[in-house]
This record gives structure tokens, C-alpha cells and sequence, in this order.
């Protein structure tokens, strides 16, 4: 093949890509599964708080108070931002969402250049379009930081590929902007760009770029990972200051149990596929002396048997004591985004028929992701989603409501939407990471609305009930029959049943809670720095874009 008749067939199947992406990305925009995703409601939560005051750190909807310095903030203040331009706060989490969806693939597509040639990266970047396990976690799972946070941590792989290879000062801005972004959105994605990045090293180190001294490259690698530790400290330093917390006991999480344990599912077959896939495609590249190829495939095997929780002691033995609290779902989607750039180099770039090839791609990749992004998988494991929540809101926005806290029971993770638009705090809350409550964080129970299904769940909801004067919590919204045992040994009085099938409990004796008095604690650490952050990885990205195109001109 020509190297004019490559061009062609790379830019033909990024166009595939992106019309790919678009298209997907405009069914789940409009087919409103969203409201079913397990933390979407989470993350709107988090974006109201900036949109009623962007700088406060703390915000007392839930557990008594808590402060929001205990989560990254840039993709919540990004959903913060478009819901003021599209004037709905759920069309703001839709639009962020979608908008990292069309940007992941592409770049994947800018990561690959550091292991595969642009033809094959081309590739990486269709396959990462109609790869179904992202779409699981923006559609199912609703992991808006993650899904923000990993497109950069991609770009800063493609930039440190610059840096490394060119030397040029751009490169280290773009990199050191995409680090920052990246932490900025999301905490545990900081693992991903750190491995991402180490195996782009360890590729220019293995086989560094045409006149480049392999001396070079390693000073190249240990001033950019210097400044990037430097960068990360300064980008969200309040947080680790506050991650420093004392310890809860560990919420069970099925990523954490080995794969002979957890049953059956389409994500439990696609982590197999993975493995296999990684594992053979990296023999291959092996065995083809792609030194490069088979670098990468060594990461994605890696990433793989992280995903696979305590299958191994990988994840003791890399994490220490943090291993209890990591969720290893979250390695797969990263592996799976890697095993496109491994598949596309050992097998899509070698062939000849790329219109067929696209076409079979579709046929296998296609019906899966558009399974998970307009079937409504996350409906079937979440509780009955309550359309009508008008009624509940009469009572948490009734008069003094703000003055008593209430509690939901039984609806899954859309009880946030409570929280959102009512006044009444609530007693509970959906980041468990953020309790101060000895009693919550020992309890071993992530959600008081699912303790009935945690050993001790019953028990612990119990003390809480028991406590209710202390707490002044009046109201109790129950979808579930199975809460009204220990709500009426404890002295709750069933006030309504609506259409809905939703019941209200209700104390009328607790006292008020007593006014604050104190203005909130507000950083403008918090409230600028990430924003920034993202700025500088644009301008990086722009320049590092002129750069290359100022390079390859005659």
C-alpha cells in the first residue's frame, strides 16, 4: 500500500470513528437511560453544590455536613457549568458525558502513535468507538469523573510520546496540563496515567526515536514524572490532605471477589475476552519482534489481572492497605481502551480490505454497545424507578422542612434526586468516602436506603432510628415493605401511602435542628485550580497541535 493510499484509508476510518462515536452519543443523549445509571444522580448532586455556591467546600444535604474537598471537582464543575448554559442539571451531566464519550476514542487514537503507526492507530480509535465496555460504564454505571478523567490521562500518554521523542518544551505543557486535568477530575484515574505513562517510557527506552540518545530519553522521563508529582501535589492538595481521614470499615464490592466467584455476566465474559485477546495479542507482537507493541501488551495483560481483583495478590501487593477500598472495574475499561491500540497493530493495520474489515467490526462490536447504551440494564438491578417524586418533594419542601432531616429507604441511588430539589437534609447520603459518623463508617454499610441487603444493615439502620430526636429526623420515604419492621419498633408512624407505592414514616415529636451560625468554610484553591488545570492541558494540546503541523509541512 502507497503511503498517499495509507493517509487515505486512516483518515476514512477516523471518520468512521467519529461518525461511530456521534452516533451513539446521540442515542444515549436522547434515550434518557441516564436517570437509571447507578452514581448519575451522585454526580448531579455534587455539580448542584457548585452551581449554588462555587467556592463553599461544605455542603450539609447530606450526613450532618460534609465537605466536598473529599472528591476531585473538575468534571462535576464541568457538569456545574453546562447545566447553567443548558439551563437543566440533568441535560448538564448528559452533555459532559457525551462530550468525554466522543473524545475517548479519539484519544486512543492519540495515545496509540507512541506504540503503532497512524494507520493502525486509526484503527484503535474505530475499535475504541464500538467498544461496548465503555458505554457499560457511562450508561450503566454513570462513572462521569472516571469517564472525564481517562481521555486526558490518554493524552498525557500521546504528549510524554512528544516529549520524549522531540524533546520539545510544548510537549512537557501539554503533559503536564493533561496530568493535572486528569487528577483534577477524578483520583483513582492517577493510577492509569501513571502505568499509561510508564509504559510510554518504557517504550522510547526499549527503542527511543531515530537520533535521539537513550540517555536522553531517560532525563527526558525523570524531569517530566518530577514536575508531574510536583504538579499533581499543587492541583489537589486539599484533597489528599483530607483523604487522611480515619479509616472505614470495607463496603464489600463484587470487583474485589475473583472471577470464580462473581456471577455470570456480559461483563464478567468481556473481562475474560480481554485477557485472552491482551495475552495472545502480546505473544504475536512478541513473536512478530514488535518490541513496541508488545510493550503495550505487557500493560494490558497488567491491567487485566488488576481487573480481575483478588484473583491474585497483585492488587495487595501494589496498593498495600488501600487495596480494600479500590473498585477494580475500573482496570478493565482501561485495559479494554488499550487492547484496541494491541489489536489494531497486530491485526486491522495488515489489512487490505479496510471497508470490509470496518463492516465486520460493526457486526461484532456494534449490537453489544448499543445493548448497554438503550437497554435498560440498570433499571433491571436498581429498585423500581419512582417517576413522580412531586408528592415526596410537597414534604420535603414544605414549611421549616430545611429544619428537619429525613431519610429515603429502598430506592437505589435515585433517592439523591430528594436531595436535589428538596430542602430537607438527609440524614444519609451516596459517597460513603465522605462519613464522619463513627457508627456509619464501622458499620461496613455503604447506604443505609440498601441495608437490608448487609449483614449487619438492619442493625445499623436501627441505632439510626434510634437516634432520630438527636438527629432531628422527622421523615422517612420508603419504597421497599421490607423497612417498615424496624421503623415501627422504633416509633415512626406510617402518615401516607401515594399511587406511587411510596410510603411516608413520620416523627412529629423530634426538636428542630439548630441554626448555623457560621458562614461555610470556601477555598478559591478549589473553585479555580482544577479549571485551571484543564485550561493549561488545552492550551498545551493547541500548541503541541501547531507544533506538529508546522513539523509536517514541506
Amino acid at each position: 500500500m502507497s503511503p498517499a493510499s495509507a493517509d487515505e484509508t486512516a483518515s476514512a476510518i477516523r471518520r468512521l470513528a467519529w461518525l461511530s462515536a456521534g452516533a451513539l452519543g446521540l442515542l444515549a443523549a436522547t434515550s434518557g437511560f441516564h436517570r437509571h445509571a447507578f452514581d448519575a444522580y451522585v454526580h448531579m448532586f455534587f455539580a448542584d453544590h457548585y452551581v449554588r455556591d462555587w467556592f463553599s467546600v461544605f455542603e450539609p444535604r447530606w450526613y450532618g455536613g460534609f465537605s466536598v474537598l473529599s472528591y476531585p471537582p473538575l468534571a462535576h464543575q464541568l457538569v456545574a457549568l453546562s447545566s447553567l448554559a443548558l439551563r437543566s442539571l440533568e441535560a448538564g451531566y448528559v452533555g459532559v458525558m457525551v462530550t468525554a464519550m466522543l473524545l475517548t476514542p479519539w484519544c486512543v487514537g492519540q495515545a496509540a502513535r507512541a506504540f503503532v503507526s497512524e494507520q493502525a492507530a486509526a484503527w484503535a480509535m474505530l475499535l475504541a468507538a464500538l467498544w461496548p465496555t465503555a458505554h457499560r460504564f457511562a450508561w450503566v454505571y454513570g462513572q462521569l469523573p472516571m469517564l472525564v478523567a481517562t481521555p486526558f490521562a490518554l493524552l498525557a500518554m500521546a504528549q510524554l510520546h512528544g516529549l520524549l521523542g522531540r524533546g520539545r518544551a510544548v510537549h512537557l505543557l501539554g503533559f503536564l496540563g493533561c496530568v493535572a486535568a486528569t487528577v483534577s477530575a477524578h483520583h483513582v484515574t492517577s493510577i492509569f496515567v501513571a502505568g499509561g505513562c510508564f509504559l510510554v517510557g518504557l517504550r522510547h527506552v526499549a527503542a527511543p526515536e531515530e537520533g535521539v540518545r537513550r540517555s536522553h530519553v531517560v532525563a527526558r522521563g525523570l524531569v517530566a514524572a518530577a514536575l508531574a508529582g510536583a504538579v499533581i501535589a499543587l492541583t489537589i492538595l486539599p484533597f489528599w490532605r483530607i483523604a487522611q481521614g480515619e479509616p472505614q470499615a470495607e463496603i464489600p464490592h463484587h470487583s474485589r471477589d475473583p472471577l470464580w466467584a462473581r456471577a455470570l455476566s456480559m461483563e464478567l465474559v468481556e473481562q475474560l475476552v480481554v485477557f485472552a485477546v491482551a495475552l495472545l495479542g502480546t505473544l504475536v507482537a512478541a513473536i512478530q519482534r514488535k518490541g513496541t507493541v508488545a510493550v503495550l501488551g505487557l500493560g494490558v495483560v497488567g491491567l487485566s489481572v488488576l481487573a480481575g481483583g483478588t484473583s491474585t495478590p497483585l492488587p495487595q501487593l501494589l496498593f498495600r492497605s488501600q487495596w480494600r477500598w479500590l473498585t477494580y472495574d475500573k482496570f478493565h475499561h482501561w485495559a479494554a481502551l488499550l487492547l484496541c491500540v494491541l489489536l489494531a497493530a497486530v491485526a486491522l493495520a495488515q489489512v487490505r480490505r479496510a471497508a470490509r474489515a470496518a463492516a465486520l467490526l460493526g457486526l461484532v462490536l456494534l449490537p453489544g454497545s448499543l445493548f448497554l447504551v438503550a437497554h435498560k440494564t440498570a433499571e433491571a438491578l436498581q429498585p423500581p424507578f419512582v417517576h413522580d417524586i412531586t408528592p415526596v418533594l410537597d414534604v420535603l419542601n414544605g414549611p421549616e422542612a430545611e429544619r428537619y432531616r429525613h431519610l429515603a429507604l429502598g430506592f437505589g441511588d435515585q433517592f439523591c434526586r430528594f436531595d436535589l430539589y428538596g430542602k430537607s437534609p438527609n440524614v444519609d447520603g451516596d459517597y460513603h468516602t465522605a462519613r464522619t459518623d463513627p457508627l456509619l463508617r464501622s458499620s461496613g454499610v455503604a447506604t443505609l436506603d440498601a441495608s437490608k441487603y448487609y449483614p449487619r444493615g438492619f442493625e445499623v439502620l436501627s441505632d439510626v432510628l434510634r437516634r432520630a430526636e438527636a438527629l432531628s429526623l422527622r421523615w422517612v420515604v420508603v419504597n421497599d415493605e421490607a423497612y417498615y419492621p424496624p421503623l415501627l419498633e422504633q416509633g415512626f408512624e406510617l402518615a401516607q401511602v401515594w399511587e406511587t407505592g411510596v410510603s411516608l414514616f413520620e416523627r412529629a415529636d423530634v426538636p428542630p435542628l439548630a441554626p448555623g451560625l457560621e458562614p461555610p468554610p470556601r477555598s478559591w484553591h478549589w473553585g479555580t485550580v482544577p479549571l485551571g488545570a484543564l485550561f493549561a492541558a488545552v492550551l498545551g494540546l493547541w500548541l503541541a497541535g501547531r507544533s506538529r503541523s508546522g513539523l509536517n509541512k514541506p
